[in-house]
């Protein structure tokens, strides 16, 4: 109360104060916290007060149970406010003989916080979840709850507090406020665990949800510790039990279920509705977006799906919710983007088919561990199985031909196009010199390798500065090539230099070539008067084109109303275009496309369409087997064009990709990859500023063209029509494993 106070003054305080203490008795915190708020300077035991109030009221909204575990202690009171060394509060332990503790190790409860989070830093900072065994001073939990730990996507880090003495809560609510959304009662990652039921709540939690990820380390912060870890370890063996008995059933279902039972049900007149359940994870929205896409397709076609995904950003995919889903569900597919069945340990029989869908070339893909791992009921699906064939030792049965696929979105009725003349959405925004600061660390362990790749990656800038490009990895392979015969620096290991050219060409020329033909659009809408808008991330922060950036769009229906208002979509990407989603999807939602050339986009369909003319290569998987059955001119003919798809190798074998491609539904026999892909297409700053003036100038042409290649995409790559040229193959490959089997006895013979 401050100094010359009326009586009257405090005679009010003073009925407040009554007031305040009259609402803690009868629980009413809320009312209590706000009364002492509106006091202004409090003393040290009001200050305790309000944190209490603050505390109970929290506790009593948003966490009933530990609520009435607080209000309902009955244990002797051992715990009790003092005073640290260091002058902060604390909280003191008496025991049954000897002198009260203090629960700050070393009594300084700063340096002691300071000492846990060195130990525990590693786990700390992976976000891996945390077992707190006892509340301690109180400062650990505070702290947790302010710092977290700063881990991808909109991950959070679970923490389970432990106490069995609700006194020692109490304690601690005394001195720190937990309440607010930076308090650990509000935040639902936190997990209270407290009073005589705290085992029991706790077995709630892990065992009712199995969504809840068991700890992974623990911090002890109470004289009862040990009993503590105890339990905790009674309990993750239950967890782990409960895990196996799931197991053994689900191994035991579909051990019983015959090769013959299992074809049928991938079958196109199946006897009940197939089920398929797809695995994807909050930590990327992009396969969230893409896994919910195919369970839809799937439902499209008769299947019944099941998309499995945590509900919090806290919560994880564990093995036990899994066998509970596949005890549950008894699916006929496992569905998952990226990632193998092997990355699941023995969870799944080996019965299940189980199909991956490759749509980027991670290091738990691209390895050869990965390759051997693929067993009979293991189906890749990849649009480039050549390529993981070769590099990384997939059997080739087991590859399943599929593409980049698109979500047919609700388009209105109608809708004018009367947004930005340009209008370009890409991620790709960091500046190429930056990018290659951020390659160059990978290499800091071997000096000599470092060199080569950072002279490497000033020869590619000094290609792009000079109006050149290298569309292709083999274009980036070959310049390499050339660094490596200057330098005198040679990398001998074949997949150590893929690695290397792989990295070169998706993080950096990927990035030279996207912002090359930005820059052609820059000049054009500069010379033309002509708006352009840049759309994604960071490139407010780019100094050559931050004056187009309009900040990030939303996937979605606000990308799909962006792309049917903007007059003219770019795609700048160097990659074969109908593989690319930005088209598909930018298609399919009504918008009109200029597509910069790439070699691919045209060589890839001229060497089907001469497979195709040529009946003597039906059947072949080989440029070898090609060459074998053909003879004279025609042969002369398809060296030729195997001469000009030099530039293309590097994923595979190309008849087998081009063979793919087809099987997929990507490549058609035709003229064009896509119907008028040759009049949107560019191939320099003249041609695409020729393309842009007379599209803009032609609104029914642009109309016409967006209205035929969208319903070309839709008719062959929609999510409905992939998934079920998936289940068609699966379905034979089943059908077959009988001829496999019989094969494969014989070669051991």
């Amino acid at each position: 109360m401050a100094d010359g106070a009326t009586i009257g003054e405090m005679e009010a305080r003073a009925a407040v104060l009554a007031a305040v203490q009259q609402s803690m008795a009868t629980g009413r915190w809320a009312e209590a916290a706000g009364l002492l708020a509106r006091l202004g300077d409090l003393s040290g035991a009001e200050s305790f007060q309000l944190n209490v109030s603050r505390n109970q009221a929290a506790m009593q909204r948003c966490r009933p149970a530990v609520y009435r575990a607080l209000v309902e202690a009955r244990e002797a009171g051992r715990y009790s406010v003092g005073v640290a060394k260091t002058g902060h509060p604390t909280i003191f332990f008496q025991p049954e003989q000897g002198e009260p503790q203090s629960m700050s190790p070393g009594n300084e409860p700063v340096a002691a916080l300071s000492t846990v989070f060195a130990a525990i830093k590693k786990q700390y900072q992976a976000g891996n979840p945390m077992a707190m065994l006892g509340v301690g001073d109180g400062y650990l939990v505070k702290s947790c709850a302010m710092h977290a730990p700063k881990v991808a996507f909109d991950r959070q880090q679970a923490v389970y507090l432990f106490e069995p003495d609700a006194q020692a809560v109490l304690a601690c609510m005394t001195i720190h406020d937990y309440s607010g959304e930076a308090g650990p009662i509000e935040q639902e990652r936190f997990q209270w665990f407290i009073g005589q039921g705290y085992v029991e709540a706790a077995r709630e939690c892990l065992l009712g949800d199995l969504f809840n990820a068991t700890p992974v380390f623990e911090v002890s912060q109470s004289p009862k510790a040990a009993a503590m870890g105890a339990a905790l370890r009674r309990l993750l063996e239950e967890v782990f039990a409960d895990y196996q008995r799931a197991r053994a059933g689900v191994w035991a279902h579909y051990a019983t279920v015959s090769g013959e039972e299992m074809a049928a049900v991938f079958s196109e007149a199946p006897a009940r509705k197939p089920r398929v359940l797809l695995i994807t994870t909050r930590k990327s929205s992009v396969l969230q977006y893409s896994t919910r896409d195919a369970a839809e397709g799937f439902r499209e076609i008769g299947w019944e799906p099941v998309v499995f995904i945590e509900p919090k950003a806290h919560q994880v995919v564990t093995a036990s919710k899994l066998m509970a889903v596949l005890e549950e569900f008894k699916p006929d597919l496992v569905f998952q983007i990226d990632h193998l069945r092997s990355e699941w340990r023995d969870a799944y029989p080996p019965q299940l088919p189980f199909g991956c869908w490759v749509q980027d070339h991670l290091p738990n893909l691209t390895n050869r561990d990965a390759g051997a791992a693929v067993g009979v009921r293991d189906y890749v699906l990849t649009a480039m199985p050549a390529m993981y064939v070769e590099r990384y030792g997939y059997p080739r049965r087991q590859c399943v031909d599929l593409s980049k696929l698109t979500r047919v979105p609700k388009r209105p009725a109608s809708w004018v196009s009367d947004g930005d003349d340009l209008a370009y959405v890409s991620s790709a925004s960091e500046a190429p010199a930056e990018m290659l600061g951020q390659i160059a660390p990978r290499y800091a362990a071997e000096p000599a390798l470092r060199q080569l790749v950072m002279a490497a990656g000033g020869r590619m800038l000094e290609v792009y500065q000079g109006g050149g490009a290298l569309p292709t990895p083999r274009a980036v392979s070959d310049l390499l090539a050339a660094v490596e015969a200057e330098t005198e620096i040679r990398i001998t290991h074949a997949e150590l230099r893929q690695e290397v050219v792989d990295v070169l060409f998706d993080r950096l020329s990927n990035l030279l070539y996207r912002q090359q033909g930005l820059r052609w659009a820059a000049g054009i809408a500069r010379r033309l008067g002509l708006t352009l808008s840049v759309y994604g991330p960071g490139w407010e922060r780019h100094e050559e084109f931050r004056e187009f950036a309009r900040g990030k769009v939303q996937y979605g229906e606000d990308l799909e109303a962006l792309t049917r208002r903007s007059r003219i979509n770019l795609v700048l990407e160097p990659f074969f275009s109908v593989s690319h989603q930005r088209l598909l999807d930018g298609l399919v939602a009504g918008g009109f496309l200029l597509v910069r050339e790439h070699p691919s986009n045209t060589l890839f369909q001229e060497l089907l369409n001469f497979l195709t003319a040529h009946r003597q290569t039906a059947g072949v998987s080989s440029v070898e087997e090609v060459r074998a059955v053909l003879r004279g001119e025609v042969l002369a003919r398809f060296n030729e064009l195997m001469g000009r798809c030099e530039c293309l190798t590097g994923f595979g074998d190309l008849v087998d990709l081009v063979g793919g491609a087809e099987r997929s539904g990507m490549l058609l026999a035709r003229e064009w990859a896509l119907p008028h892909l040759g009049d949107v297409s560019f191939g320099s700053e003249a041609e695409m500023e020729q393309r842009v003036v007379g599209h803009l100038a032609d609104v029914g042409q642009r109309r016409r063209v967006a209205e035929t290649q969208r319903m070309d995409v839709e008719g062959r790559l929609s999510y409905a029509a992939g998934m079920t040229r998936v289940v068609k193959q699966i379905g034979a490959l089943i059908a077959g494993e009988d001829l496999l089997e019989s094969a494969t006895s014989a070669k051991a013979a």
